[in-house]
């Protein structure tokens, strides 16, 4: 068999007598229909979510968009199983509900945790739904209601555990102390309690 490669390698040389690099012929990946639908639904809803556009975001979930898409193939893995920091941003950007929570869309959040939103998925940096929500705000009255609504939901509904820490070992309550919403903060405690 040596002999057969020797020749094969052989006969790729060109008239200088440089090896050619090989030739694969490429595969040609084709996409349903339906995995291209899925997936552009997807991105809407996070183009949506991402710019505020809350109606918009709450008609795409209407039409069928999943806010857990992932190309199919793609295996979802334990964070703590990756080394490399590109795999994990790659497997773990920020869903729907993710950036949802970092703005503060409580209707938006209700809406994606009926729609079945995974929500102890951390993100790539490793901040869980629930803690971006308690640590993002600015500090009014009407942002600490909604981060309030937010957190009830996301722990009452959806089985998110208050001891949950992110990839800085922080929990739920260094989160809602750092953002200073002083409603939020007090159901918090109470819970752990």
């Amino acid at each position: 068999t040596t002999d057969a490669i020797n020749s094969e390698i052989d006969e790729d040389r060109t008239s200088t007598g440089k090896k050619r690099p090989m030739q694969f012929e490429e595969e040609e990946m084709t996409v349903s229909a339906e995995e291209e639908e899925a997936r552009m639904l997807y991105e809407a809803l996070v183009n949506s979510t991402m710019r505020g556009h809350i109606a918009a975001a709450l008609h795409l979930l209407g039409a069928g968009a999943n806010p857990n898409y992932s190309p199919k193939g793609k295996k979802v893995q334990r964070m703590g199983k990756l080394a490399d920091k590109r795999d994990k941003k790659s497997i773990f950007q920020s869903s729907p509900l993710h950036l949802a929570c970092i703005k503060g869309y409580d209707n938006l959040v209700a809406a994606l945790i009926k729609s079945g939103a995974r929500t102890k998925v951390p993100d790539a940096a490793g901040g869980l739904p629930l803690l971006l929500n308690c640590s993002s705000g600015i500090q009014s009255d009407d942002e600490d209601e909604r981060r309030l609504r937010i957190a009830r939901l996301l722990l009452e509904y959806s089985g998110v555990p208050l001891s949950a820490k992110d990839a800085a070992r922080q929990t739920v309550l260094h989160a809602g102390s750092r953002s200073g919403h002083p409603r939020l903060l007090r159901y918090l405690v109470s819970s752990w309690t």
